[in-house]
């Protein structure tokens, strides 16, 4: 979810058929979560490039809890 994205993440569901929505929903915890941990160590450690792709990432990530 984090590096692939929500199109990467439906193609694997597909290829597994049935799976339960507690699997689904921590993926997105964690790919969310490990997107803020990516952020800090990119602004901890002065790396522009990592935090710039772990805005994006977040952006994506928690658009839909903002209702996008």
């Amino acid at each position: 979810m984090r590096d692939l994205g929500a199109r990467a993440r439906d193609r694997v569901l597909e290829r597994l058929g049935e799976v339960d929505e507690g699997v689904v929903a921590r993926s997105e915890f964690y790919a969310r979560a490990r997107a803020l941990e990516d952020l800090r160590y990119g602004v901890e450690q002065a790396l522009p490039v990592y935090s710039r792709n772990a805005r994006r990432a977040i952006e994506t990530l928690f658009e839909p809890l903002a209702g996008g």
